[in-house]
């Protein structure tokens, strides 16, 4: 079985995730576990932000281009880039964002990539945007707020309303609407949910952005640069792959090492269903390091090895 530690999804990652939410990714920290306005200035730091560069974010419109086309990857808001990768963008004012909302509408209608319709209780003024990175006046990539469960996108609401509906990506995967916006700026959260009869469900909703989300360029997760296989031996956690030039294979991880502990969390009874777990002890955040106990052969020893972000 394939962790995120490699692929960063045991599932198709880039299809259902990127595939279905892509057109809706900016991605914001609010706590609580309805939306809340959410104002400017956002202030972020991108993790892998290229060393030394100072270029701009670029806000824009992403989505349900159907009502508003004209409209579509309009640029609302920008903010310069330090070398460190750390901006500072001001979120445009109620005022400044109606012009470019879609008329008010009852039902949200997704064509190409995605299929199906939410309805807006009541009906409202809806629409999402997207996050840029540009260098030199190049686009670099979607800058990206995600976690090991899901990933987060900014909307704008007219009024208060719940966008409810079901939603295919992918013919392997569901997205289930429940997200109750606040009028004006709201923060959407997609978490993976559980597999039922070979479809992967997928919950939408306002809950707040889990504590080990992460704003980055590219695809790609924070880790080490492994893949466990948590199919044999309930006691331990087979090493079957290592990125190379990866974190883990330059502290000496080797293929077929088996992983008995994580930070002295000694591993027992790891199945495919619990191996997640698992996974969430070696993550963490970008520097910060962790420790496993490894058996090679007749030999049990110890790596301290420093998370980084892993581009796939």
């Amino acid at each position: 079985m394939t962790d995120r530690c490699t692929a960063r999804l045991s599932r198709p990652y880039i299809a259902r995730h990127h595939a279905a939410w892509a057109a809706l990714a900016l991605l914001l920290a609010v706590s609580g576990a309805r939306a809340d306005p959410v104002t400017g200035p956002l202030t972020v730091q991108i993790i892998n932000w290229p060393a030394g560069t100072m270029n701009e974010v670029r806000l824009r419109v992403a989505y349900f281009a159907q009502n508003a086309d004209a409209k579509l990857g309009t640029v609302i808001a920008t903010a310069p880039v330090d070398a460190q990768g750390r901006f500072s963008l001001p979120l445009p004012s109620s005022a400044g964002i109606a012009a470019l909302l879609p008329a008010a509408s009852a039902t949200y209608t997704f064509q190409n990539t995605c299929k199906g319709q939410v309805t807006a209780s009541p009906a409202g003024r809806v629409n999402f945007f997207t996050l840029d990175a540009y260098q030199d006046g190049v686009l670099l990539s979607t800058v990206k707020l995600d976690s090991f469960d899901g990933i987060a996108a900014l909307a704008f609401a007219s009024v208060p309303t719940t966008l409810s509906g079901a939603v295919t990506c992918t013919k392997d995967s569901l997205q289930t609407w429940t997200a109750p916006l606040v009028a004006g700026w709201n923060l959407l959260w997609q978490e993976d949910g559980e597999e039922r009869d070979g479809v992967w469900q997928i919950s939408v909703s306002a809950e707040s952005v889990p504590q080990d989300a992460f704003w980055h360029l590219y695809e790609g997760y924070v880790g080490i640069g492994m893949r466990m296989d948590f199919s044999l031996d309930k006691s331990a956690v087979l090493v079957d792959n290592v990125v190379p030039g990866g974190p883990a294979e330059t502290a000496g991880l080797k293929v077929g090492d088996q992983l008995v502990a994580v930070d002295g969390f000694q591993l027992k009874n790891v199945t495919p269903e619990n191996g997640m777990d698992v996974t969430r002890r070696v993550r963490g955040d970008v520097g910060k390091p962790v420790t496993l106990t490894i058996k090679r052969g007749t030999q049990t020893f110890t790596l301290k090895i420093v998370r980084q972000f892993i581009r796939n």
